[in-house]
Parts: structure tokens; sequence; C-alpha cells
């Protein structure tokens, strides 16, 4: 039976009526290392009990699906080289140890190499929240932003850090148009936890309590500000996993 579902993640929470069953392990995917092996489990084309060996090409990949879907996404992703075929979706992702280091998601093309699997650490968040309340719900700020190292019309403009995020845009539905941030400001730190890309500033958020004040450690200017924002629930309409092109 279906304890709960995630659209945003494509993940689900089964409760299965059973005995001795064996779980395998969540790794903490936060350690995996680019260039260790990788191996895929899932049921390709309905081939059961398939088994792939390929390495962890990437971490931290986000904005992988073209188009506005991919920018709604607030989490990143592994990238492997292990074969993953239509089927393979919600198969584990294992370690050398057999540790679920990410749940297989998405293709990038068939028979390219290039595969995508969430996270293990982010899917134990996700699971155990579905599992306590039945949805995962996200803290969001309704801001476009992007790392300052990576912004050339920024780049050169801010002298008094290196690192942080660019305010982009400030969507005029979201609850930071209701704050003092304005575009431009470069976020370095939320609550105290440094900021240097937007998957970072994204973790920082996403756990927070809905309708719980975040402080925000802004540059404007060149001079450092200190703004609060209240947090919001992710707005429902960005949330279309039908979206994506999954490997199922």
């Amino acid at each position: 039976t279906v304890r709960g579902s995630d659209a945003q993640s494509d993940l689900a929470v089964l409760k299965v009526e059973a005995t001795g069953l064996k779980a395998l392990a969540l790794a903490d995917s936060g350690k995996v290392r680019v260039g260790e092996f990788a191996i895929a489990v899932g049921a390709p084309f309905d081939l059961d009990y398939t088994v792939t060996v390929g390495h962890v090409s990437a971490k931290g990949r986000s904005n992988i699906i073209p188009g506005n879907m991919g920018a709604s996404m607030d989490q990143d992703f592994i990238q492997t080289d292990a074969s993953i075929n239509p089927g393979n979706s919600g198969g584990p992702l294992v370690n050398l140890d057999g540790q679920v280091i990410g749940v297989n998601t998405m293709i990038r093309g068939m028979n390219t190499g290039i595969g995508f699997a969430f996270p293990s650490s982010l899917a134990r968040v996700v699971a155990d929240k579905l599992i306590a309340d039945g949805k995962y719900t996200r803290a969001w700020l309704g801001l476009e932003i992007r790392a300052l190292k990576d912004d050339e019309d920024y780049r050169g403009l801010v002298k008094a850090v290196e690192e942080g995020v660019v305010v982009r845009g400030i969507r005029r539905d979201g609850p930071a148009a209701r704050s003092d941030l304005k575009p431009g400001d470069v976020v370095i730190a939320v609550d105290g936890t440094a900021v240097a890309n937007a998957q970072q500033f994204r973790e920082a958020v996403r756990a927070k309590d809905i309708g719980s004040t975040v402080n925000l450690d802004v540059i404007r200017s060149n001079k450092p500000l200190k703004i609060k924002v209240k947090t919001a629930a992710w707005p429902e309409e960005t949330v279309q996993a039908s979206a994506r092109p999954r490997a199922t």
C-alpha cells in the first residue's frame, strides 16, 4: 500500500505486508566520490534483476531538464554511466559495499551512458516525511538565483565577496516579493550557513518550517545587509513530475 508520494522527487513510500525481508543500507550520498564504481539494479525492458556496472560520473547535477520544469526542481542528482534504460526507474544505485547511494530516476537519450539518480540522503529525508505525514512539503522563497562565480554580469561588480548566489529575479507571487530583497542582491548565507551555489541555497531553505522566518546575509552595492524573508509552501503548479523524461 502507498504510504505517501512526492511528485517533485518522483518518490513514493510503499508498505509491504511481508516478514523476513532484508533492507539495503542507505549510504551518505554526500560522501560519494566522482569516479567510484556504481552498480544499477532494475528491470530494464521487463528483464528482472538486471545489474549494470559503471561509475559515478558527476555529483550535484541540477537543471538537467530543459525549460521551466528544470528550473522548478529543487534537488540535484548523481550522474552515472552505468547503463540505465526504461524500467530502471525506482531501482537502487549502489556502491561496492552494497549500500544505496541513489535511486535511479532519469536518462538522457538511449544508450548514451548518461543516467541520473536521486541522492540517497535526500531520499531518506523525503521518505521519513512521507511516513510521518503522508507528504513532503518544501519551503520556498520564490527567487531566481545563480551562483556568483557563474554570473559574468555580476562577478566583476561585486568586490566584497567571491562566493554567494545572485538574485536574478523575484516572483511576484512569491514570499520574497514581500521582503526587502532586491534583484542584484548577493546572498552569502542562510541563517548563518554559507551558500555558494543555487543547490546549497535551496537545501538551506527547503527544510525550513512553512511560515518561518529565514535570515539572509546579503551583499548589496558591496555593503553587507541582513534581510528577513518568511517562507511559504512550494507552489503546486510547479510540481509536474509527469513532465520528466523518466527511465520507467
